[in-house]
């Protein structure tokens, strides 16, 4: 059984046909699955960031609630000790200027 020239066109133009829908449904699916991967990544991102937040909430508590620690401390110190911590602070204070003075006249 012999084809005739315009069967054979006909075939062809089907196989054209059936490889465009081919095509054209692994371009959806590829499209498909680069969307996925996206909103994947998407949402680690979302969490990676929400999760460093906290984190830095966190640390930032803890350091507020260390410099109180000190402040308290500090307060305690000085309430103990009032004419002790004037006189460290006047050495502290003279020590500067005197630092301060030798740095002006070079």
């Amino acid at each position: 059984m012999a084809d005739t020239p315009k069967d054979e066109i006909n075939v062809i133009r089907e196989d054209l046909n059936k490889l465009r829908q081919d095509v054209s449904d692994l371009t959806h699916t590829l499209k498909d699955i680069a969307a996925d991967r996206a909103d994947g990544v998407r949402k680690q991102a979302k969490a990676g960031v929400a999760d460093a937040r906290e984190r830095l909430r966190q640390q930032a508590n803890q350091a507020g609630q260390q410099g109180r620690e000190y402040y308290d401390a500090f307060e305690k110190q000085v309430g103990e000790r009032p004419l002790s911590s004037i006189l460290v602070s006047f050495g502290i204070g003279f020590a500067l200027a005197k630092l301060f003075e030798m740095g002006g006249r070079r």
